[in-house]
């Protein structure tokens, strides 16, 4: 991404080499505490987390996204000397990531409460007690 972007970028095991600086991509730069508070919300939420399991993953899959380009933007925008390393590292991306996972989390609880999963469910369950 950053080569397709004008940014002439090596890469040696956890390090990014540019021209002007040297990156290295620790583990808590891969987004693992956003991936783990967006499941820990899901789950403090409902005891049928298996149910929400294709949202769970769909949650993911956008946390993971916004991490790439994360951590994309990063570089780019400290290359170009746009924003400086330390303001787009440690604020805008530390905050956005935590708006992202609320938001999922959010549009999960609205969602949730407006669909009929289970009503269904108590149909039929009042209609096999009704039966007996």
């Amino acid at each position: 991404m950053l080569k397709s972007s004008g940014i002439e970028a090596t890469s040696t095991g956890i390090r990014i080499l540019t021209d002007k600086s040297v990156y290295v991509i620790v583990q808590d730069c891969l987004g693992w505490k956003s991936m783990a508070m967006f499941v820990a919300l899901i789950y403090a939420s409902t005891k049928r987390t298996l149910e929400y399991a294709d949202y769970i993953i769909g949650g993911l899959l956008v946390i993971f996204i916004a991490n790439i380009l994360r951590v994309f933007s990063t570089i780019y925008l400290a290359e170009a000397e746009i924003i400086s390393f330390e303001v787009i590292h440690g604020v805008l991306w530390r905050w956005s990531l935590t708006l992202i996972v609320l938001g999922l989390w959010i549009y999960w609880l609205r969602q949730r409460k407006t669909e009929n999963r289970f009503k269904s469910r108590i149909r039929s369950h009042m209609n096999s007690i009704k039966s007996e």
